[in-house]
């Protein structure tokens, strides 16, 4: 929250790679509560002959609180700090899909020759365009935020209880 906060301080909110920078600092923020969680939460146990399911539930638990917390901010800084953001990003994308090179059209097309078959230049255009009114919505930040951070959390906790159990446990 800090980070999105200096971001937006610094006037660079409105920019493509502040959403990319909002994200790698959630993923950093949460990996490392993850592990916090589940190292310290080992180390105070490990007498007791803590599970491995113990762990994961410890790293699962801490993770949807975090992406309950990310989730709501992200919200309320969507509907209530900054509502311009939305509509912003949205014209942006919208008028690079206007004016998007062909060559970049083509390509997709080539690259997904199912979903694009009989398809003109022109339709794919509309079609990111109609993607782009339907998902960059302040209604769909809530849920997709949630539901991300929730499945990225479970590979965290996943990846963290392994690197515990394989490798800091046999150091220490």
């Amino acid at each position: 929250m800090a980070i999105k906060l200096i971001i937006v301080l610094s006037g660079n909110h409105h920019e493509h790679y502040s959403m990319f920078l909002g994200f790698a600092a959630n993923s950093m923020c949460l990996l490392l509560a993850i592990a916090v969680a589940i190292i310290s939460n080992f180390k105070k146990h490990k007498h007791n002959g803590l599970s491995l399911i113990v762990d994961l539930k410890t790293g699962i638990k801490t993770g949807v609180i975090y992406s309950l917390m990310i989730a709501t901010f992200l919200f309320s800084y969507y509907k209530w700090i900054d509502p311009d953001y939305v509509r912003i990003i949205k014209e942006k994308r919208i008028e690079y899909a206007k004016n998007a090179p062909t060559e970049n059209i083509v390509e997709t097309m080539q690259n997904d020759h199912e979903g694009f078959k009989d398809k003109s230049i022109k339709d794919v255009r509309e079609i990111e365009m109609d993607n782009t009114e339907f998902w960059i919505d302040t209604k769909k930040v809530f849920p997709i935020t949630l539901m991300s951070l929730i499945v990225i959390s479970i590979f965290y906790s996943f990846l963290v209880t392994a690197f515990n159990r394989l490798v800091l446990a046999k150091l220490g």
